[in-house]
């Protein structure tokens, strides 16, 4: 008959239940909280849109599909962020207001005076924004590189020719030096590049 293990065994074991059951899945999805089958159709779409031949092409759709699944899950997390700062702004508003008063001199908020006040905190609060914001743009990145290398490698499997770099131009590029704005590119150096 085998040993019992004890309490403090147990949790040993329990602890790595996170990497059994998280780290070694190979499903993008959040057990509970996502459907395998949605994970299953958005990756038969990806692969339908791209037609992927070989295993690499495969790897690359796949690499692509679940950094936007990884998109769609930051938005949901946007709007949850959302709805909890509207959900505490209007909370402490109304707490503030009737905090210290009477009994007689309590107010309802009214249903525009609630509309007002929940229209001016549509964003998330400012500690979750950073963070939205900066995993966005990192899902931004993943999913240009992601989509390039697939592009390149599509285009040299049918022999064609692709560009050596393709450039993600999402404004006007930082200025680093010490001016106002960045310097003008003189004429002559632009007439010497042209010819």
């Amino acid at each position: 008959m085998p040993r019992k293990a004890t309490p403090k065994e147990q949790a040993s074991r329990a602890h790595f239940n996170a990497m059994i059951h998280g780290f070694a899945r190979r499903l993008p999805i959040i057990p509970a909280l996502e459907d395998e089958a949605d994970w299953k159709r958005h990756l038969k779409g990806m692969t339908k849109t791209f037609n992927p031949v070989g295993y690499f092409e495969e790897l690359l759709v796949r690499r692509l599909a679940t950094v936007l699944w990884d998109v769609d899950r930051l938005t949901a997390y946007q709007v949850a962020s959302t709805m909890s700062n509207i959900s505490n702004n209007l909370f402490s508003a109304g707490v503030q207001k009737n905090y210290m008063a009477t009994p007689e001199e309590r107010e309802d908020l009214g249903f525009y005076e609630a509309l007002e006040r929940m229209q001016s905190v549509l964003l998330p609060a400012h500690d979750d924004l950073e963070l939205i914001m900066r995993y966005g743009n990192s899902l931004h990145r993943q999913w240009i590189q992601i989509h390039n290398q697939l592009l390149a490698t599509q285009a040299r499997r049918r022999g064609e020719k692709m560009p050596v770099t393709m450039l993600d131009v999402s404004g006007p590029p930082p200025n680093f030096g010490p001016f106002r704005s960045t310097p003008s590119i003189p004429a002559s150096v632009l007439k010497e590049v042209s010819s």
